[in-house]
């Protein structure tokens, strides 16, 4: 070995020896052993042993070994790190048939106190009892009971062990009894600044244990945290760690410290529009050492979970984890009024992070999912989400910049907020006739159903097929959204298609069929929208030359005019076809 990982230490022996070969026996009485090794492994730089009993004897042709009372005082010293004590004193009794390796503790108890940092100014002060049995030759033991007290801190443990010579196995059963760890974790200097106060206040657990093959697992367990209870399995070992657990509910926010207020947001110089343009970046820091030595699966099922204001029912997340590579294979529940089905994963095998992410959330509430993860109340509505999706990056900007996939959305029932597109029309049909603008109204604009499809490349939403109905109007079109320049594009067509009812309806009754285009551009936190007019009036007075000129012709050839309306539109019934097909070669329709 190399000499600095040497042990060095000294071996101190007193007592007085007393030996009857007759019998035979030997007795040890007034027994004092000291030692003290340096160089230890684990970090630790020195261990002081003092072990005290005032007889210990053997006798009888089976060797019998029996002890008195026997007390222990061990000192470790960590390294640089403050000084760690420990102070044992145990009340053994020991009891043993040496030829066959047969050893029997007695019911013992013992006191231990330690200090140093991590247990606070008074240090840990518990108390022990138990008994056992060991056969050495048979390689089995027994442990019948085992307590801990520890300041409050209560934990029992028992269980048989088996495979001494080969394979050691154990199987036994654990519990900790219900106890304070705010309280307790304060009086040993741990004090749980960071959590809000009425949080970790309850806990305990019990289960089934068992080792084997160089896995610990706990089986059977049930465990409380607050108001969280807990039940199924947990084990780690050379496979890395697994769980499958089942939890009625669970608060997440209860343990996150409150949000600082929000400072009221500063006027941009001059007013106006923000431009488009990337925003403030800011950087996600990952524990990638730790994330690429995690290893293992988990299976987890929660009745009621709330996280970030959001409640989520029946959530279940199946998932694993190896060599840096996490991939969530399940994850579901009911949320937002709907049901999202998904599954997705992290990589952080390579130099820098890829996210991946897939699935559909079926009838969930677009609104509050948009006001809760994006801050935007510009849509409501329920509806569907289909979404295959991939990126990369170590920052919000660069995650936007890298996202590439596709989608497909339909949602209905809802309204797009901050603007009112039938009142674009009105003030546009106002200007045309040189009238004072139209009152303004609420700024959104309602629909029944509004569906797209979208690919994404380079964080470039691109959607070629919007389509948009309501009781006024149909808006079909196609456009662009950019990511990491926060900027939109869209070019849409707008059709006024029924003016008996919808907002304000009648005041656009002579717009009703006219092919109207309209613009939104700009920042995409605050777009602007705007209507070509000139194409509206240039629609308007072609349909109304067609009327005059179909009435006229129909007149001169002697095609009768057609009786009646449109049903149910109040409007004019179309011109026969072959008179508007005519027409449409003579005005260039």
């Amino acid at each position: 070995a190399q000499a600095d990982k040497k042990l060095h230490g000294q071996l101190r022996y007193k007592g007085r020896m007393s030996v009857d070969p007759k019998l035979p026996s030997v007795e040890i009485s007034n027994l004092s052993l000291e030692a003290d090794a340096s160089n230890l492994p684990g970090g630790i730089g020195k261990l002081l042993l003092k072990a005290r009993a005032e007889k210990l004897s053997v006798a009888g042709e089976t060797l019998k070994l029996t002890t008195t009372p026997l007390s222990v005082d061990l000192r470790l010293q960590n390294g640089p790190a403050p000084l760690e004590l420990l102070d044992a004193k145990l009340a053994l009794g020991l009891a043993g048939d040496l030829s066959p390796l047969r050893l029997t503790l007695a019911p013992f108890e013992g006191d231990v106190h330690a200090e140093g940092e991590g247990f606070g100014s008074k240090g840990l002060n518990a108390k022990l009892q138990g008994e056992g049995g060991l056969d050495l030759a048979a390689g089995m033991g027994q442990l019948a009971r085992l307590s801990v007290d520890a300041d409050g801190l209560r934990a029992t443990l028992s269980g048989k062990l088996d495979g001494l010579t080969a394979a050691p196995r154990f199987a036994g059963r654990m519990e900790v009894a219900e106890f304070n760890p705010r309280t307790w974790l304060a009086a040993h200097g741990r004090p749980l600044g960071g959590l809000p106060e009425g949080t970790l206040t309850q806990a305990g657990a019990k289960a089934e244990v068992s080792f084997a093959d160089g896995t610990l697992r706990l089986t059977a367990l049930e465990a409380r945290l607050d108001e969280t209870r807990a039940q199924g399995s947990i084990g780690a070992g050379k496979a890395g760690l697994s769980a499958d657990l089942a939890l009625d509910r669970l608060n997440v926010d209860r343990y996150l410290p409150p949000k600082p207020k929000a400072a009221p947001a500063t006027p941009k110089e001059g007013g106006g529009r923000p431009a488009p343009g990337p925003g403030a970046d800011t950087p996600i820091e990952l524990p990638v050492a730790m994330l690429r030595d995690l290893s293992g699966q988990v299976n987890l099922r929660v009745g009621h979970l709330t996280a970030q204001r959001v409640d989520v029912r029946d959530l279940r997340i199946a998932g694993k984890a190896k060599g840096g590579d996490i991939a969530v294979d399940t994850l579901s529940g009911h949320a937002f009024d709907g049901q999202i089905n998904a599954r997705g994963g992290l990589d952080v095998r390579g130099q820098t992070p890829a996210y991946r992410a897939s699935g559909k959330a079926s009838g969930v509430d677009v609104g509050a999912i948009l006001r809760q993860f994006a801050d935007s109340d510009r849509l409501s509505g329920h509806g569907t989400l289909d979404f295959d999706l991939r990126t990369r990056g170590a920052s919000v900007n660069a995650l936007k910049a890298g996202l590439d996939g596709t989608a497909h959305a339909r949602f209905y029932d809802g309204a797009l907020k901050g603007v009112d597109i039938g009142q674009l029309l009105r003030r546009a049909d106002a200007a045309l006739k040189g009238q004072p603008a139209p009152p303004e109204g609420p700024t959104q604009t309602d629909f029944t159903e509004l569906t797209g499809s979208a690919t994404i490349a380079k964080g470039v939403i691109n959607n070629p097929d919007l389509d948009g109905k309501s009781p006024l109007l149909r808006v079909q079109g196609a456009g662009n959204i950019d990511l990491p320049d926060n900027g939109i594009d869209y070019r849409l067509t707008v059709t006024v298609v029924q003016t008996a009812t919808g907002q304000a309806g009648k005041e656009l009754a002579n717009l009703r069929g006219v092919p109207i285009p309209l613009k939104i551009s700009g920042s995409l936190s605050d777009p602007s929208y705007s209507v070509d007019l000139g194409k509206a009036v240039e629609e308007r007075a072609k349909q109304e030359v067609e009327k005059r000129v179909t009435e006229e012709l129909q007149k001169r050839i002697g095609i009768p005019a057609p009786s009646g309306t449109t049903e149910g539109s109040g409007e004019p019934a179309p011109a026969v076809p072959p008179v508007q097909d005519l027409l449409k070669g003579l005005i260039g329709r």
